[in-house]
């Protein structure tokens, strides 16, 4: 009886176990996805300031493209 018994909480250990193992995998992709278009999109950004000879914070500023959230407007208005 006691192995019916540690043999049924292996098994559902495992279970839950691979239950996890299945959203952290689908959360790792869509970490993974996120974060490389960031850094495209972060990348594009310092391509287009190294070559007019500005700043990304600059190029944020003066684009079409809303600065995020947490973004200030008062700082792009001192430049």
């Amino acid at each position: 009886m006691a192995n019916l018994i540690e043999g049924l909480y292996h098994t559902v250990q495992g279970l839950l176990q691979s239950i996890f193992a299945v959203f952290q995998s689908f959360f790792n992709v869509i970490y993974s996805f996120v974060h490389g278009i960031i850094s495209l999109v972060w990348g594009v950004l310092e391509s287009v300031a190294e070559f007019v000879g500005a700043s990304v914070h600059f190029v944020i500023c003066k684009s079409a493209i809303p600065p995020p959230i947490f973004h200030d407007p008062s700082v792009c208005a001192r430049r």
